[in-house]
């Protein structure tokens, strides 16, 4: 269905989206009113290991006041490419590199009122970037100053692969994501 674009309103302008405020009309004539949060979308990597483990990242988010497990992932850069951005995303937030790379599907985060669409892409044959290890050590900070730090897979005493019972203690809520961390897929 085509809605007639009647009126067109940009009532803010942000780093992360701008709000839109549109009176459109219908094809019975009836008119209405439409908000939306435009957004340039973002790259996400779901890096899989050959034991078939994945990465995720423990950040707070703020609408939320809480920390969450998350697949790396980033807004887009004007005229970045989807993949460029997931790529980019797994080695600034995990310290890894993946050799291979298949694009998965696209979805709409919230397509009742936002035009961000996420990009999904599996990265395998998983190695170290250079740095990679300080990268997962330490506190990063993203480029909305979230908290972030990257789920170890590896003990680094012992070189051996782990699971990791997750800390809620911080979190009243249980994550669905959190819960499944560390699980294997497929």
């Amino acid at each position: 269905m085509k809605l007639k674009l009647l009126k067109r309103e940009k009532v803010y302008e942000g780093r992360v989206f701008t709000t839109i405020v549109d009176q459109v009309e219908y094809p019975s004539g009836n008119t209405s009113v439409r908000e939306v949060a435009e957004h340039s979308g973002g790259g996400v990597a779901l890096a899989v290991f050959p034991d078939q483990r994945i990465i995720l990242i423990r950040q707070h988010r703020y609408p939320f006041d809480e920390f969450i497990w998350e697949l790396p992932a980033g807004k887009l850069n004007p005229g970045e490419e989807p993949l460029h951005c997931a790529r980019r995303e797994l080695e600034e937030e995990t310290g890894y590199r993946a050799k291979r790379w298949q694009k998965l599907t696209s979805i709409y985060t919230t397509p009742g009122f936002c035009s961000e669409v996420l990009h999904i892409f599996m990265g395998t044959g998983l190695e170290e970037a250079p740095g990679g290890e300080e990268t997962r050590g330490r506190r990063v900070h993203d480029d909305d100053d979230d908290h972030a730090s990257c789920r170890r897979n590896r003990d680094d005493r012992t070189g051996r692969n782990h699971r990791r019972k997750i800390d809620r203690r911080n979190s009243p809520r249980r994550s669905h994501a959190a819960e499944r961390a560390g699980q294997r897929i497929g």
